[in-house]
């Protein structure tokens, strides 16, 4: 029971619109998530039924937050590579206004 609700609940998460990468990249997450919860209950020495709900609570709650990290992730790279450009203008741009910032104060400091 608390398998088929754990599934149904994570069943709509995407992360990526290609499905093949997105079954790879949930499958790692609920890997990573089934390895913490069954280390943490373990470590607790939790049997029986509140076992089994600590441990699908403890999985659950990882899951989504190892989603919501990789989302992010996904999220702040597709923005970086679609404003590459302004970035790149940006970048240069403090880059030359700090080079230039120490000329000047170098210069009035030492002479």
């Amino acid at each position: 029971m608390k398998k088929m609700l754990f599934e149904l609940l994570i069943s709509p998460l995407t992360i990526s619109d290609n499905y093949y990468l997105n079954s790879i990249i949930i499958s790692l997450i609920g890997l990573i998530a089934f390895k913490v919860a069954f280390k943490v209950v373990g470590d607790i020495g939790a049997r029986g039924g509140i076992g089994s709900l600590l441990h699908w609570t403890i999985r659950f709650i990882v899951f989504i937050f190892l989603w919501s990290v990789c989302c992010i992730a996904v999220i702040a790279t597709k923005f970086v590579i679609s404003h590459i450009v302004l970035i790149s203008i940006l970048v240069i741009g403090l880059v030359l206004i700090v080079l230039l910032s120490k000329y000047i104060y170098h210069r009035v400091i030492c002479n």
